[in-house]
C-alpha cells in the first residue's frame, strides 16, 4: 500500500510537473509577446502619428521647401521614418506645366522597387520633394503614388478620413524590402487637398529599432490583415492590436515547449517534489500577476500614445496626461512642471486634481532654483526617485506644505526634453505607500516611457502651433510689405509685424550697413542682399532671453528675409520711377503764364508719391485773338502709360487751340488720338473772352464746373455736354459749346473727380460740399487763395477716406 502510494504521488508529481512546465512556456511566450508588441505599438503609433499637423505646411495655400524640409526634420527625428517625401496633386492637363516647373519626369512604380515612364491619368500624386535629399532618396524624385494601387489607396482613406492612413503590404520604393507606407493628406484652410505626406518603412527596420531580437525567439511573426508581413508561421503565444485601420498580430514562440527529461521523474516522484511543485506554482501564480499588471499597463501606455498622437495643441496633451497618468502607474496622482515661454526660470504647474487655493498660488511662484522634486528634476534634466516620506523630507524640506508631497510616502519625477537635451520642465507621479527594488524600478521605467511621450506630443504641438502662428503672421508682414511704396513704408511693416512671426520681443530694419548700433546679446540679425548678391540692409529680432534659432525657426527667418529684400528692391524700382515721373510732371504742367486781366492758379496733387503724375492734367493757352483757353482733363489710369497719352492729348490740344481750330474740331481730333491708344478720357476747354466778357464751354464727360458769381450765387455749369473724349463716332460732332457770361470779379473753378470723390459716399453729395465751400471762402478770395482753400478744406474732410485718385484744380477770375 505504501508503495502504492508513493507511486501514486511520484505519478501525481510527474503530471503537475509536466503540466507546470507547460504553463510556464506559455507564460514564457505570452510575456515576450506582450513585450514585443507593446514596442512595435508604441513605435508605429509615434510614427503615424508624426504626420499630424501637416495641414500648417499649405495656411497659405502652398508647401513650401523650407516649411516641408523642416517639418521633415521634426518627423524623422521622433519617428521610425528614415526619410519623408511631399507628392503634389497634378491633374492630367497640369503634367507638362508641372515637369517644366520643376525639371522632374513623372514616373510610374514597377512593382518590383524600380520606376518605368510614367502613364497619364485623372489625377496624378507625384513626389515633388524629398528629405533628407541623398542619393538614394533622390530616385523617389518624380515617382507617381497613383500608380501603385495599394500607396494610392491608403492615401484616398487619408483624403477622406483626415487622418494618417497605412497601407497594405509593400515593397519599399529605394530598397524593395516588405513594408509599408504611411500617407497623409495636405488640405488648404478651404479644404482642397493639394498633396500628400508619404513615407515607407521597413518592418526589418521597425524590429530593429524598436528593440525586438527575433533571432532571440524559436518562432516569431507579424501577420496585418492576414497578410505576413516578416518572419514564417509559428506556434506560441499571440498578441493583437489595431491602427491606422489595421488589425496585427504579432506571434512569438520563446521557448521549444516541455523539458524532454520529464518523463524520469516518473520513477523517482515524492512527496518532497511534489511540496516543491506546490511552491513553483505559487511562485509562478506571483510571476502571472506581475505580467498581467506589466501587460495592463503596457496596454494604457499604448492607448495613451495613440491619445497623444492626435492631439494638435499643448493643452490636449497635457489634459490627456492628467487624466489617464495616475490610472496608468497606480498614483494617488500626477504633475506637469513646465518652464514659461515668457520667463524660463519660473515653472508653471497642472495636476489631475483640485488644489487648495492657498496651496496653488504659492505653486505658481514656483522657481527652478526652488528646492522641491520638480524644480531640481526640470534645472538638472535628471529623474529624481524618492522611495519613501523620510526620504522626502530630509532631502526636499521646503515641501512640506505642497500638494505635491501632502500624504506623500514615495514620488518619481522624470525630465521632458525637446529634441536631444533641451529640459522644459519635468514630469511626476506619487503614491501614498513606499516603494523599494523590483516595484520601484518598474514603476521607474514606465514613468519613463510615459516621459517620452509626453516630451515628443509636447514638441510637435508646440512646433505645430509655431508653424501655424508663424504662417498666419508671416501673411500679415506679407500684406504690410505689399502695401509699402518706399523704404520707410518697410521698416513699418517689419517694425510692426515681424517680431510675432518667431516670438520675438521687437524687430528692426536697418537700411544704413554702417549702423553698428548694439542691439543686445538677445538680438539675432540676418543680412539682407539683393538679387545681384549685394547687401542692402539688415533684419534683426530681438528676444528678452538668448536662444539658439532651431531648424524650423532658421527657415521661417530666411523666409522673412527673402520677402523683406523683395520689396526693398521693388521699392526702390518704384521710387526711381516716381522721380522720372515727378520731373515729367513739372514739365508737362508748368506754372500759368501771365494773363493780363485775369488771376490765374493752379495746383496738381499726386494721390500717392509713389505714383507721382497720372493721367489728370490742365493747361492754358493764350489764342491769336486775344482769347484766353482753360483747359482740364483725366485721362484714364496711373503711371507711364497714362503720362504718354496725357502728354500727348495735352499737345494736340494745345496746338489746335493755338493754331485757331474750333472747340468741335479740337474734340474730334482727341477722339482719333485716344482710339488708336485704346483709351479714354473726360475734359473741359473754356474759351474765356475778357473782353466780351463770354465764356464758351464744352463739357466732354468731366465733372460740372463751379463759377463763382461776384455779386450773385454760386452755379453748377451742367450745360455744353458731348461723350468722353476717345469714343470716336463715325461723323464728326456737332459743335456743342455754350456760351455763359463772364463779368468782372466771377471766379470760374475747374477741377477733376479726385478733389471731389470719396469711398463711402456718392460724387453728387462731393460736388454739393464744393459749391459750399466756394461760396464759403471764394468771394474774397484771390485765385491763389481760392484754390488753397479748396484744396486744404477737401484734405481735412477725407479721414482717410479719400480715394486713391489725382486732384488737378484751376481757378480763374475776372479783374476789374
Amino acid at each position: 500500500m505504501v508503495l502504492f502510494a508513493l507511486v501514486g504521488l511520484g505519478a501525481l508529481a510527474t503530471l503537475l510537473s509536466v503540466r507546470e512546465e507547460r504553463q510556464s512556456a506559455h507564460l514564457v511566450d505570452e510575456r515576450a509577446a506582450g513585450a514585443a508588441t507593446s514596442r512595435i505599438r508604441e513605435a508605429l503609433s509615434t510614427t503615424v502619428g508624426s504626420l499630424r499637423g501637416g495641414d500648417a505646411l499649405a495656411v497659405d495655400g502652398i508647401v513650401d521647401r523650407a516649411e516641408f524640409e523642416a517639418f521633415a526634420t521634426g518627423v524623422t527625428s521622433q519617428s521610425l521614418f528614415q526619410a519623408l517625401a511631399f507628392a503634389e496633386v497634378v491633374p492630367q492637363a497640369d503634367r507638362a506645366g508641372f515637369t517644366t516647373r520643376t525639371g522632374l519626369t513623372i514616373q510610374d512604380t514597377d512593382g518590383k522597387g524600380g520606376f518605368v515612364a510614367g502613364t497619364p491619368r485623372a489625377r496624378s500624386l507625384v513626389v515633388a520633394m524629398v528629405s533628407p535629399l541623398n542619393d538614394s532618396n533622390r530616385a523617389v524624385l518624380g515617382f507617381d503614388v497613383a500608380s501603385d494601387p495599394v500607396r494610392l489607396a491608403a492615401a484616398e482613406m487619408s483624403e477622406r478620413t483626415g487622418l494618417p492612413a497605412m497601407s497594405d503590404r509593400i515593397s519599399t520604393a529605394t530598397l524593395a524590402k516588405p513594408g509599408v507606407a504611411v500617407v497623409a493628406a495636405i488640405r488648404r484652410p478651404d479644404g482642397t487637398t493639394i498633396g500628400f505626406l508619404t513615407s515607407g518603412l521597413d518592418i526589418s527596420d521597425l524590429l530593429l529599432r524598436s528593440g525586438v531580437d527575433i533571432d532571440s525567439y524559436d518562432g516569431f511573426s507579424i501577420d496585418m490583415d492576414g497578410q505576413l508581413l516578416i518572419g514564417a508561421p509559428t506556434d506560441g503565444s499571440t498578441e493583437r492590436f489595431d491602427l491606422a485601420g489595421h488589425r496585427f498580430s504579432i506571434t512569438v514562440n520563446a521557448a521549444d515547449g516541455v523539458n524532454p527529461t520529464l518523463p524520469i521523474l516518473v520513477g523517482s516522484g515524492t512527496l518532497a517534489l511534489l511540496i516543491a511543485v506546490l511552491a513553483v506554482a505559487r511562485r509562478t501564480g506571483r510571476q502571472r500577476e506581475q505580467i498581467e499588471l506589466s501587460a495592463r499597463r503596457s496596454s494604457a501606455i499604448n492607448d495613451l500614445g495613440q491619445a497623444l498622437a492626435a492631439a494638435t495643441d499643448a493643452g490636449t496633451v497635457i489634459g490627456e496626461v492628467l487624466d489617464r497618468g495616475a490610472a496608468i502607474m497606480d498614483a494617488r496622482h500626477v504633475a506637469i512642471a513646465l518652464r514659461s515661454t515668457e520667463h524660463p526660470t519660473r515653472l508653471t504647474l497642472s495636476y489631475n486634481r483640485d488644489v487648495p487655493p492657498e496651496i496653488g498660488s504659492r505653486l505658481e511662484n514656483s522657481h527652478v532654483g526652488d528646492r522641491r522634486p520638480f524644480s531640481e528634476c526640470t534645472r538638472t534634466g535628471v529623474e529624481v526617485v524618492v522611495p519613501d516620506a523620510a526620504t522626502l523630507t530630509a532631502r526636499f524640506p521646503q515641501t512640506t506644505d505642497d500638494a505635491t508631497t501632502a500624504g506623500v510616502q514615495s514620488l518619481i519625477w522624470v525630465p521632458l526634453v525637446f529634441g536631444r537635451d533641451l529640459c522644459v520642465g519635468a514630469l511626476g507621479f506619487t503614491w501614498a505607500a513606499p516603494m523599494s527594488g523590483t516595484e520601484l524600478e518598474e514603476r521607474r521605467v514606465a514613468a519613463r516611457t510615459v516621459a517620452e511621450l509626453v516630451g515628443r506630443s509636447l514638441e510637435r504641438a508646440v512646433t505645430t502651433m509655431a508653424v501655424q502662428t508663424a504662417a498666419d503672421n508671416l501673411g500679415e508682414l506679407s500684406r504690410g510689405l505689399a502695401g509699402s511704396h518706399n523704404q520707410r513704408d518697410v521698416q513699418t511693416a517689419v517694425r510692426v509685424h515681424a517680431a510675432n512671426i518667431l516670438g520675438a520681443s521687437h524687430a528692426e530694419l536697418v537700411l544704413d550697413l554702417n549702423d553698428d548700433t548694439d542691439h543686445g546679446p538677445s538680438a539675432v540679425e540676418r543680412t539682407i542682399e539683393n538679387r545681384d548678391g549685394v547687401a542692402i540692409a539688415r533684419l534683426v529680432l530681438g528676444w528678452r532671453r538668448s536662444l539658439v534659432l532651431g531648424p524650423a525657426q532658421s527657415a521661417v527667418f530666411d523666409t522673412m528675409v527673402d520677402m523683406i529684400g523683395q520689396t526693398l528692391e521693388r521699392t526702390a524700382l518704384t521710387e526711381q520711377e516716381h522721380q522720372v515721373i515727378v520731373q515729367l510732371q513739372r514739365d508737362l504742367l508748368p506754372q500759368p503764364p501771365h494773363m493780363p486781366g485775369l488771376d490765374v492758379a493752379v495746383r496738381y496733387q499726386p494721390a500717392m508719391t509713389v505714383v507721382g503724375l497720372g493721367g489728370d492734367f490742365y493747361d492754358l493757352i493764350v489764342g491769336p485773338t486775344g482769347r484766353v483757353f482753360v483747359i482740364i482733363g483725366d485721362v484714364t489710369g496711373h503711371g507711364s502709360e497714362a503720362v504718354a497719352a496725357m502728354a500727348e492729348l495735352k499737345a494736340v490740344i494745345h496746338n489746335l487751340l493755338g493754331s485757331g481750330s474750333t472747340l468741335g474740331t479740337v474734340c474730334d481730333e482727341a477722339d482719333l488720338l485716344l482710339d488708336r491708344r485704346g483709351m479714354y478720357a473726360t475734359a473741359q476747354i473754356a474759351e474765356i473772352d475778357p473782353h466780351l466778357h463770354t465764356i464758351r464751354l464744352i463739357n466732354a464727360g468731366h465733372p460740372y464746373p463751379v463759377l463763382l458769381r461776384g455779386n450773385g450765387p454760386v452755379e453748377l455749369l451742367t450745360s455744353g455736354h458731348r461723350p468722353l473724349l476717345g469714343l470716336r463716332s463715325p461723323v464728326p460732332t456737332v459743335d456743342r459749346a455754350v456760351t455763359i457770361s463772364f463779368e468782372a470779379g466771377d471766379a470760374l473753378l475747374l477741377y477733376t473727380d479726385g478733389l471731389i470723390e470719396r469711398r463711402t459716399q456718392s460724387i453728387d453729395v462731393g460736388i454739393q460740399g464744393l459749391v459750399a465751400l466756394v461760396d464759403e471762402h471764394g468771394r474774397e478770395s484771390s485765385a491763389t487763395e481760392l484754390v488753397d482753400r479748396v484744396l486744404a478744406a477737401a484734405q481735412e474732410s477725407g479721414n482717410g477716406d479719400k480715394t486713391d485718385d489725382d486732384v488737378a484744380l484751376l481757378a480763374v477770375r475776372l479783374l476789374d
